[in-house]
Formats: C-alpha cells, structure tokens, sequence
C-alpha cells in the first residue's frame, strides 16, 4: 500500500499518515517505514512512535549540495539521537 503525504506547513504530519501506518502494521509483520515528508528530529520522533522507521532523502540531498561537513554530521547525527529516543 502506498500514501502520498507531506508535512503541512506547521510542520506536522496528516492525521490519517499514523493511523494509515498503524492499519497496515496490523495487517503484516513486515517492517513499516515512512518516508514523506521527514526532514527533522522532531518528525522521526513524531513519526517513528508508530513507525518502524524512517526514509529521509531529500533533505540529506538537499543538505549535502549546500552545507559543509561539519554541519551535514551534526544534523545526522540529530536525527540518529532522534531515532534512539
């Protein structure tokens, strides 16, 4: 099953996007990931409490073409704290 979804402006996630993730977790034993949307620590933290885990690419492309190093670990490095939490 696939859902087209974003965060909205606020940052938060489409109220049917966890209940759509909990419905088919009920159905498989198969990992459900998420991977819309996800940009920040907050929203693997938001998502991952029904997910088992989650898909960032385009914020980690967009990351790698405009910041350095530096900046680029200490951001996934904010989002591995995320996923331990």
């Amino acid at each position: 099953m696939t859902m087209n979804a974003t965060t909205g402006e606020d940052g938060t996630f489409h109220p049917d996007v966890k209940a759509t993730i909990q419905r088919l977790k009920s159905y498989t034993s198969v990992p459900v990931v998420a991977g819309f949307g996800i940009r920040t620590p907050e929203h693997v933290r938001d998502i991952g409490s029904v997910a088992d885990g989650v898909v960032i690419g385009s914020e980690i492309v967009r990351r790698f073409a405009s910041q350095d190093r530096a900046t680029i670990s200490a951001y996934l490095t904010s989002i591995r704290d995320a996923l331990d939490s």
